[in-house]
């Protein structure tokens, strides 16, 4: 019973510290994707606004 909660126990552990780091890493990838999105959108010039001036005569 000892072998084998020596021999499980570790393996669980390395399956969860492995599957949090995959975790973390499609997060962060998709995060930058976001930024990088973000940055595109900030670059893409913009019309300039008009300012309404009404003239009075």
């Amino acid at each position: 019973m000892l072998r084998t909660a020596g021999i499980v126990i570790p393996v669980y552990i390395l399956l969860v510290s492995v599957t949090e780091l995959l975790h973390r890493r499609s997060q962060r990838q998709i995060s930058e994707e976001v930024a990088a999105a973000d940055i595109i959108v900030q670059q893409v010039p913009q019309s300039p606004r008009r300012q309404h001036v009404i003239n009075i005569q």
